[in-house]
């Protein structure tokens, strides 16, 4: 049996704008005159389209809610709007959103997309709103594994001057990692093969809404195809087993495969001997054994380009593709970590926009 683990970065939720990202000023209107400006944006969803993903994404990755909140620069809160709010249509982007917010001032944008229903947020409070997303944990296996849509969270601080703006796209990421699982059956005797249960070991029970302990730069670290393994996840995780759901014995016949739907987990940061490790325990066995009585387990480190995964950070996707060619012989093919889509830099231009840092 082959097991290739093949893990890139969902780069839509992780292409945000650079500042030099090219936010326009749009013309002064004479707003400026009055001590209030015009805010325009659009917003988008990630999408899963880095080159190790050809499989589509499903509403779980769309928006069913969107929040934006405006913070000023004495922390107050300037603007608390939903703006989209619809689980029956999730929407990958919402366009030419704009609020008037007030000039001559640092601005921060907290966008929240699903994270309506997390607990402990009370997001239409605005008393010490900022704090209370930053210290969200409630991200947990439990949550994912029954949300109808996965949370989504970005933020962008920039100062604004006394012109009108247009800041493009701004883009939120996942706060989860996603597993897609393939089995391919490439057995040598032309045989089936069952698989009755899976277990992923070490994963994180909960994480944060918005990450701890990155810095200001992991949004255009993950750009640069760099691997974020710098962060935090909450004192409270506990890093346990996570078995995958299979609700009843699939049986792959030769040369024929089948994918599991996406498994959404908490980012993750499993330390061992000094390195993040993680693996993977599929119980398996003979296609023609119905109940799986001859099942057995067979163990996996779940790996790199470079060796074993150093990160599971939030926006990572993690492909799995099992390839199995015998029942006894277990391969590690070394796969594409980090790979995200080309991402082209806009010209910088002057405006009202100084270049922006994530929180």
């Amino acid at each position: 049996m082959t097991l290739k683990t093949i893990s890139g970065f969902i780069a839509g939720g992780l292409c945000c704008l650079t500042a030099a990202c090219g936010c326009n000023v749009m013309q002064d209107d004479g707003a400026g005159t009055s001590g209030y400006v015009d805010l325009s944006m659009d917003i988008a969803a990630v999408k899963s389209v880095s080159k190790s993903d050809i499989r589509a994404a499903g509403d779980a990755e769309k928006m069913s809610t969107l929040r934006a909140v405006i913070f000023r620069q004495d922390g107050s809160v300037e603007h608390n709007e939903l703006i989209y709010d619809d689980p029956e249509a999730p929407l990958e982007e919402v366009r030419n959103k704009t609020f008037r917010v007030r000039a001559n001032e640092a601005k921060t944008i907290y966008l929240l997309a699903n994270a309506e229903n997390l607990p402990d947020l009370d997001l239409e409070n605005p008393d010490g709103l900022k704090a209370r997303i930053d210290a969200c944990d409630g991200v947990s296996s439990d949550y994912l594994r029954e949300a109808d849509a996965i949370p989504m969270t970005s933020s962008y601080t920039f100062n604004v001057r006394n012109q009108n703006v247009d800041c493009g796209t701004l883009y939120v990421a996942f706060a989860a990692v996603k597993f897609t699982f393939t089995f391919k059956n490439e057995m040598e005797d032309g045989n089936s093969f069952g698989v009755s249960g899976m277990t992923l070991y070490s994963m994180a029970s909960t994480s944060y809404l918005y990450p701890h302990g990155t810095g200001q730069r992991w949004l255009s670290d993950l750009l640069a195809g760099k691997t974020v393994t710098a962060y935090d996840v909450p004192e409270t995780a506990q890093h346990v087993p996570f078995d995958v759901e299979i609700t009843s014995r699939l049986v792959v016949d030769y040369l024929e495969s089948i994918t599991l739907p996406p498994v959404y987990l908490p980012e993750s940061r499993n330390i061992a001997e000094g390195s993040q490790t993680y693996t993977l325990s599929i119980l398996m066995g003979p296609g023609d054994d119905p109940d799986g009585d001859g099942d057995r387990i067979r163990d996996a480190v779940l790996t790199g380009d470079d060796g074993p995964l150093n990160s599971l950070f939030r926006g990572t996707h993690v492909n799995v593709d099992i390839i199995v060619k015998s029942m006894e012989q277990v391969d590690i093919v070394y796969g594409i970590y980090g790979m995200i889509e080309p991402w082209t830099e806009l010209d910088p231009v002057d405006g009202s926009i100084s270049e922006w840092s994530e929180l």
